[in-house]
């Protein structure tokens, strides 16, 4: 049986984005990404008009399944605080596991394409944003939430993209890389910056845990 062309769509997508990862956009050619699927330059360019279109359907593909998990753990019940935490350990571990994930993330702030960041943003990106803007209102109204949910994410992101440094640096642990210590971490200097008591376990040292 012959493959719909939503299945070949969805082929390609998965052969590009391991490309788009590795080299990058403007590194990345229509011929190579066909000679990966396995199709011609024709066949490619019938499902896809640019590479642009193709581009942009494929950081759909990796970003949008990973961003609804991430929103889901801002919209569960419960307090606040808890939701912050599930919130940033989902985050780190997404971070630590997925490379590609990671990759296409530092490949775009490398390249720096201003039309792109705002398509993805707004495709992508927007809808869990503004939810965790929301949780962090909620969680310290006393403070801009928007620079909240920015310094949340950049403690994350900046600890796993600057691994291949941080584990040579004098003091650095395996451990330094589970996803639960580094969430830990994380959500204890926020607490302790916005002065809000840590709810029940969360802050709490584990056993094997770092010293503070």
């Amino acid at each position: 049986m012959r493959p719909t062309q939503l299945e070949c769509k969805k082929r390609i997508l998965s052969d590009a984005v391991p490309l788009f990862a590795k080299s990058g956009y403007d590194r990345v050619t229509m011929r190579q990404i066909a000679a990966k699927a396995r199709i011609t330059a024709g066949s490619l360019y019938h499902h896809f008009p640019s590479k642009q279109d193709l581009y942009l359907e494929a950081m759909k593909q990796v970003f949008t399944d990973r961003t609804r998990r991430l929103t889901e753990a801002l919209s569960e019940d419960g307090h606040p605080a808890d939701r912050l935490r599930n919130l940033v350990f989902r985050f780190c571990k997404q971070l630590r596991e997925d490379r590609i994930f990671s990759r296409l993330i530092d490949r775009e702030i490398l390249d720096g394409n201003e039309e792109r960041f705002r398509m993805i943003v707004d495709k992508v990106f927007k809808e869990f944003f503004s939810e965790m803007t929301r949780l962090c209102k909620e969680l310290a109204p006393m403070f801009d939430p928007y620079l909240l949910a920015i310094s949340i994410v950049a403690l994350a992101a900046y600890h796993y993209q600057i691994t291949p440094i941080r584990k040579y640096l004098p003091g650095g642990r395996p451990s330094y890389d589970d996803p639960e210590i580094v969430a830990q971490h994380i959500v204890t200097l926020i607490f302790n910056g916005i002065g809000h008591k840590p709810h029940v376990g969360i802050g709490k040292k584990r056993k094997g845990d770092p010293p503070a």
